[in-house]
């Protein structure tokens, strides 16, 4: 199937779209419900994966708008999200007219069982109004409406509440591992860097400043094809400590050898790096 994905994450439309590709699907994404919809006039497709939560255009909104169309109104709609799930979210979502709703992370055979209903389903779709003024869909939207508030002020709370603590870890951490030789990072379990003391920073050719709060994803693009990436996420998954010896390639193009040792902390991951680019060097002359 050519599969149309949207998602405001580039890390999770990363990771989606390597799962999918994976299965033998086709993929073009999208960033957001806007930038979707021109993709659907431009890109054939046969059923689109989307994320609730979006700036411009959510998947609600985006969903209530396929099913406006007379071209698009069959297509095979699947939300896929973390932000959106309680009952009346689900409810919802059904509402506006998706085929299915899924909670992030599922299993990539969860998502290709949902994709074979939706399209065993499609000849099922009826198109839906194409006027604001019908009864039925100013219900819907005045419920959605309510729900996206709602949304909104849990996630402005939950974003000062991780503030607070990435602060509090952030200071805790000061002092001692600052000071030395050996890389020190500390990755939450949501993958994004906790603390990065000043050795760490120049390992990956950074500064904290552009790591401290940010994804491994994001810092560090195609980090989860590397070969490192499996034993950062054995280590966070199944709480054991890895050691290796690993080689960065940097974005200039040189390369450091590290010797990593990966160890399970409460708030996610330690990552102890030592630079043993010089032993190297020294043992291939």
């Amino acid at each position: 199937m050519n599969l149309l994905i949207v998602d405001d994450h580039p890390a999770n439309l990363r990771l989606l779209r390597a799962q999918l590709e994976g299965e033998g699907h086709a993929v073009v994404d999208a960033v957001d419900g806007v930038e979707a919809l021109r993709v659907l006039e431009t890109v054939a497709v046969d059923a689109v994966i989307s994320d609730a939560l979006m700036p411009n255009m959510d998947g609600f909104r985006l969903c209530l708008e396929i099913r406006k169309s007379a071209r698009f109104a069959a297509l095979p709609f699947i939300f896929y999200t973390s932000t959106y799930n309680s009952p009346a979210d689900r409810n919802l979502a059904l509402e506006v007219g998706a085929d299915c709703y899924l909670t992030k992370p599922a299993p990539v055979a969860a998502l290709l069982d949902a994709l074979a209903t939706a399209q065993h389903d499609e000849a099922n779709h009826k198109q839906r109004p194409a006027t604001q003024d019908d009864p039925a869909e100013m219900g819907v939207i005045k419920r959605y409406n309510a729900s996206l508030v709602a949304k909104l002020e849990h996630k402005n709370s939950e974003l000062e509440a991780a503030n607070a603590e990435l602060r509090a870890n952030v200071a805790r951490y000061h002092g001692t591992l600052d000071k030395m030789l050996e890389g020190c990072q500390i990755v939450g379990h949501d993958w994004r860097y906790i603390y990065v003391n000043d050795a760490a920073a120049r390992h990956g050719h950074r500064t904290k400043e552009q790591l401290i709060g940010r994804t491994i994803f994001e810092c560090y693009p195609g980090i989860e094809d590397s070969t490192v990436f499996p034993m950062l996420r054995r280590c966070m998954n199944e709480r054991i400590g890895v050691r290796m010896e690993n080689e960065f390639v940097h974005r200039d193009g040189s390369n450091t050898w590290f010797e990593l040792s990966i160890q399970p902390v409460p708030e996610g991951i330690f990552v102890l790096s030592l630079d043993m680019t010089e032993q190297k060097r020294d043992a291939q002359k």
